[in-house]
């Protein structure tokens, strides 16, 4: 099960607990406290909590339920589950996450406008500055998902040298890259490929390093070819 659940019981704690959900609050927070430096503390949360809630957590429903071309980006960005590294590299490079982050800002800002309690003069400087909340939240996860990425790509690095090993049947070297993908492991999100190939690896080196020997069953065989 993913670390947020998306569907239409959606409730703040949910949003708010999930990795994504502290980010994107930490962004807001920072963004709206930079443009309206003079708001006491109960006032930041307020319009924090109605652009968080009106719009990014009722945003993120509206794009998952329709047919949306964002809605795979969405569901990766939020609940850091992606199939693969090319459809998180799609999420991060072509614009999903400026489009997703304008989106929700652009919902949020609507629903305080229609919420009572919020001074206008107060709605109007968020309203001009709304790009200021955009760009602040959008840079936070595209660097989150950029270091992802980098992450990654050395993982596969790592995947290559291990099959390399495994064709030159090199059972030390095997071991190595083994353990450098078990560490690099730690410092990724979960997509399923890389994970699965993970797995793969290890599985295969444990069973190697204990017999000594190359003797696979076709299946063992047929899984460690699928590396690369």
């Amino acid at each position: 099960m993913s670390e947020l659940e998306i569907n239409n019981d959606l409730n703040k704690n949910e949003f708010l607990n999930s990795t994504m959900g502290k980010m994107i609050n930490k962004a807001v927070d920072l963004a709206i406290r930079t443009a309206l430096p003079d708001l006491i503390d109960d006032q930041v949360i307020n319009i924090k909590d109605a652009i968080l809630v009106g719009g990014f957590q009722e945003g993120v429903k509206e794009l998952i339920n329709s047919g949306n071309n964002l809605k795979e980006s969405v569901k990766g960005i939020i609940t850091g589950e992606f199939s693969s590294l090319e459809q998180m590299k799609l999420a991060v490079k072509d614009g999903g996450i400026l489009d997703f982050v304008s989106f929700c800002v652009d919902k949020g800002i609507n629903y305080i406008s229609k919420k009572s309690g919020i001074d206008n003069s107060v709605l109007k400087i968020i309203t001009t500055t709304k790009n200021s909340i955009i760009n602040q939240v959008s840079k936070d996860i595209e660097n989150k998902y950029t270091s992802q990425i980098e992450n990654i790509e050395k993982m596969d690095k790592y995947s290559k040298e291990w099959k390399e090993a495994f064709d030159n049947k090199d059972i030390e070297a095997m071991e190595k890259s083994n353990k450098k993908i078990i560490n690099q492991r730690k410092n990724i999100i979960n997509i399923e490929n890389i994970i699965g190939k993970a797995n793969t690896i290890k599985n295969i080196t444990e069973i190697v390093s204990n017999s000594k020997d190359f003797k696979l069953s076709n299946e063992e065989l047929e899984l460690a070819n699928k590396i690369y």
